[in-house]
């Protein structure tokens, strides 16, 4: 199962025993810290190089052409 943007913000919205959104553009004080956080976590995992989304191609110069 996919979770949205929203599901996300909802579940740490809900560890700080706030009240659940239906709209990341409800005037909530604490949505744009959820999405600040949100992408800082998501930028540090997307970051790690793992060796099933890695390409190392290997580059060889054609026959006679040097």
């Amino acid at each position: 199962m996919a979770l949205t943007t929203l599901d996300v913000v909802n579940d740490m919205l809900g560890l700080l025993g706030e009240r659940r959104v239906n709209d990341l553009m409800e005037s909530h004080p604490m949505i744009p810290d959820a999405l600040a956080k949100l992408e800082t976590a998501t930028t540090w995992v997307q970051g790690d190089m793992w060796w099933f989304n890695v390409e190392y191609p290997t580059l060889t110069p054609q026959a006679g052409t040097g």
